[in-house]
């Protein structure tokens, strides 16, 4: 019972009553469990979308139970005992079977019928990206991305991670908006995943989105000591993270050739910027590239 875990005012400092540091003590105290209890069910739900308690932000009688009792208490013990330390915890998610499983599961009829809502995590939740990781994905295709780790703010053009990116209020950026960025002027204990039109149209002809798509085609390009089979092959490895098949590579042969061939009046070289450029872009809008499996 967290009212148990009593814990007196002692003033820390010259002036002060006491109570942050009570309440601090108190929230971190052994015999209270459920602030690691929320806080390794927040984690959770970063990874399968949701958490062993659905209700994030409602742990009480009006809550929903949660689907692994069991697991969450043994979470919020090791938080616990290992120093309140969340690289722990992430370790131990990211290393289990459970997040390890494909989103493709063989027996997939007899599981739907019995646990449609995939609440036992009998295979891995596909998810979209987020918009941050749509807009890092994208960047990191086009070979785009700076990796450099802390600094100011800066404008949402330049080609650092989304973290970094400057947030404003009266004018959010397209892309993050489309893709259900939450305002940041307010809590969200978990956020929308929504499919609309708006997604789709701003990824086909949202101006951002082109220029990443020519900025990975002329990289590609500039390989000059690579032939188009290779070109393919990295293209997948970036956009995917695997190696096209071979039905994967001659599709995507044909349709360069048949790119190219469409700018015929034009030079060469500027036909083939073309071409790879539409080739990129129907990567960056496929399936496979915004979610996860």
């Amino acid at each position: 019972d967290p009212r148990a875990a009593r814990v007196d005012f002692v003033p820390s400092a010259p002036n002060s009553t006491g109570r942050r540091s009570a309440l601090a003590r108190w929230l971190t105290n052994p015999s209270n469990p459920l602030v690691a209890r929320v806080y390794v069910n927040r984690l959770w739900q970063q990874h399968f979308g949701v958490g062993l308690v659905a209700t994030t932000s409602d742990f009480g009688r009006l809550g929903e139970k949660p689907s692994h009792p069991a697991l969450l208490d043994w979470l919020a013990n090791e938080f616990i005992v290992n120093g309140w330390s969340t690289k722990h915890i992430q370790k131990l998610i990211l290393n289990s079977a459970t997040f390890r499983q494909s989103a493709h599961a063989y027996s997939r009829k007899r599981a739907m019928s019995r646990d449609p809502k995939n609440r036992l995590l009998w295979r891995f939740p596909t998810r979209r990206l987020k918009a941050e990781q749509v807009r890092d994905a994208m960047l990191a295709a086009s070979n785009e991305l700076d990796p450099a780790i802390g600094g100011p703010s800066v404008d949402a053009k330049t080609p650092r991670r989304t973290v970094y990116t400057k947030q404003i209020r009266n004018r959010r950026d397209p892309l993050l908006d489309a893709f259900d960025l939450p305002y940041y002027f307010k809590s969200e204990s978990e956020r929308n995943e929504t499919t609309t039109a708006t997604q789709a149209l701003l990824m086909l002809n949202g101006e951002w989105v082109l220029k990443r798509a020519e900025a990975f085609a002329k990289d590609l390009l500039a390989l000059e000591s690579t032939g188009t089979d290779e070109r393919i092959d990295l293209s997948f490895q970036r956009s995917y993270g695997r190696q096209a098949s071979h039905a994967e590579l001659s599709a995507a042969k044909t349709f360069l050739a048949e790119q190219t061939e469409r700018a015929g009046g034009s030079p060469f070289q500027q036909a083939q910027l073309a071409a790879w450029t539409d080739y990129c872009h129907a990567l960056l809008n496929s399936n496979e590239f915004l979610y996860v499996d």
